[in-house]
């Protein structure tokens, strides 16, 4: 009997750390998600760029939802971070081609966050079965 119950126990951490892992691996899916969603915005709006009038003014995010009044002086390139705080100057098609990498690459990292939420919702539903087989053996 106390070995049955020293089964159980240790079916029960491991199901308790699958379930860590699972909500660790969906919230991981949701920040993707998020992600995804803002670079398409952004993708979005570059190919719109070309349709506004230089010198239009326009209002500029600086962030939570903080706002300036600005001038657009060119509106066929944009400055884009390319890492270590550099900042190049790309065509407004060569900065939504990078985005598009961005997004395939996002893309790829969520499929296979969902493809391992899988795996593991499958073993959590198999120590569930063997919880379960424990417990009616008692």
């Amino acid at each position: 009997m106390a070995e049955n119950e020293k089964q159980l126990q240790e079916k029960y951490l491991e199901f308790q750390l699958l379930e860590r892992q699972m909500k660790q691996v969906q919230e991981h899916l949701e920040q993707i998600g998020q992600q995804i969603t803002e670079m398409l915005v952004l993708q979005q709006n570059l190919g719109e760029m070309k349709n506004v009038a230089v010198g239009k003014e326009l209002f500029v995010p600086l962030g939570s939802g903080v706002f300036v009044n600005a001038a657009l002086k060119d509106n066929k390139e944009v400055l884009v971070n390319v890492g270590a705080g550099v900042v190049v100057k790309k065509s407004c098609g060569d900065a939504a081609a990078i985005l598009e990498q961005h997004i395939g690459d996002l893309r790829s990292a969520q499929e296979e966050r969902a493809h391992l939420l899988d795996e593991l919702s499958h073993r959590a539903g198999s120590i569930e079965q063997e919880l379960a087989g424990l417990v009616e053996g008692e």
